[in-house]
């Protein structure tokens, strides 16, 4: 998601038109993720992914012949066993992908919206309207602020206005979504937000929350092993530790950013928010005590610590004894990880970032194939 907000940023700075590839629905079991996006340059060049494999050489392909005609297309595929790379597997499913030329004059500006909010760690919605061979320019897409603050526009106040007034469920949920709204000044109309086949406007919303920081205090041998796993899968990490040698960018090269101080002294001064997760693997209890007792009174969405049971009971109850609150208390993630029996510093690492996943991404979803939405 970062990658590609401040890459759409940079592709609009060029001032060199290009193709916007966005998955915007899909039925079926299909390999990528519901966030992916590409950007195609008319030389064929691309960055980002819509999967890879053979759909996405497809997808290049049809973006270039967008730019060359200047209209968008809604391109429907249903994959393969080759497109979906399922080596003989009963796998696939059909996809739904918008592929669209930008103007960087003219629609730089909503994208360059974006990514400042994106800087800046302020919610957002990105919101298009899904036109299939329409030709409009500015294509209509809007930048939702959290407060309301907008940018562009669907074309249509009425339409604008769906979305502020959906700004909040939105943002919380979280998810990518193509829904059909009601396009008329009727606010009563009960076709005002729908995501089945009732008639009305095709919008793809996209909300674009903060990037989630990991402050991991501890800098030895579990923290080496979790600070790469935690990066690769999407999360911006910060080492903390007393040591310098083991809060650096030698010891820790995967790593945003290094501090070195005690957790009582650096955690008052650090921006957590709720998209902020705290992990204490220290070198020793008297350590981790700390971070848990300056950490919970923080609004992290997340704080863990490793050590045992046994562990836990002793220190929450010197904790509870100096005042610290027993519901935040129950929230902590202790002892740390999810329990796959975890021996080594790096099965620990592992069931660590398995558990970070789980809390960024909220309950476990079932096991079942995912339902068109529809366009």
């Amino acid at each position: 998601m970062e990658d590609m907000v401040v890459a759409i940023d940079a592709a609009c700075r060029s001032g060199q038109p290009f193709a916007l590839v966005s998955l915007v629905a899909s039925s079926g079991s299909v390999p990528m993720s519901e966030r992916s996006r590409m950007v195609v340059w008319a030389d064929g060049r691309a960055c980002g992914t819509i999967g890879g494999g053979c759909l996405e050489a497809e997808l290049v392909a049809v973006a270039q012949q967008v730019l060359c005609r200047q209209l968008p297309v809604l391109y429907e595929q249903t994959l393969t066993e080759e497109q979906a790379g399922a080596g003989g597997l009963s796998c696939g499913g059909t996809v739904h992908v918008y592929v669209e030329p930008i103007d960087p004059q003219a629609d730089g500006p909503v994208f360059a919206a974006a990514a400042a909010a994106w800087q800046a760690r302020r919610p957002c919605i990105s919101a298009v309207r899904v036109e299939d061979q329409q030709r409009r320019h500015p294509r209509p897409r809007l930048v939702l602020d959290a407060d309301g603050t907008q940018w562009g526009s669907l074309g249509t106040p009425a339409l604008d206005r769906r979305c502020r007034a959906q700004l909040g469920s939105w943002l919380q949920d979280d998810e990518p979504r193509l829904v059909h709204l009601d396009p008329t000044d009727d606010d009563r109309s009960p076709r005002a937000v729908r995501a089945d086949d009732a008639p009305g406007a095709p919008v793809f919303v996209e909300p674009q929350l903060p990037s989630p920081v990991l402050y991991v205090f501890g800098g030895g041998h579990l923290g080496g092993h979790l600070v790469p796993l935690a990066r690769g899968v999407g999360f911006r990490v910060v080492v903390a530790d007393d040591r310098a040698h083991f809060a650096n960018a030698d010891r820790h090269p995967a790593a945003h950013q290094w501090l070195v101080g005690e957790p009582a002294d650096l955690i008052p001064q650090l921006p957590i928010d709720n998209h902020s997760y705290v992990v204490a693997v220290t070198r020793g209890h008297q350590f981790d005590e700390a971070v848990i007792e300056h950490a919970i009174r923080t609004p992290a969405r997340y704080v863990g610590m490793i050590g045992s049971e046994r562990k836990k009971l002793l220190l929450w109850e010197r904790l509870r004894a100096r005042g610290a609150d027993p519901g935040r208390l129950e929230q902590v993630a202790a002892p740390i990880g999810i329990n796959i029996s975890a021996d080594t510093p790096a099965e620990i690492a592992v069931s660590i970032v398995a558990e970070l996943i789980l809390a960024r991404r909220g309950p476990p979803r079932p096991w079942r194939t995912r339902k068109a939405r529809a366009l």
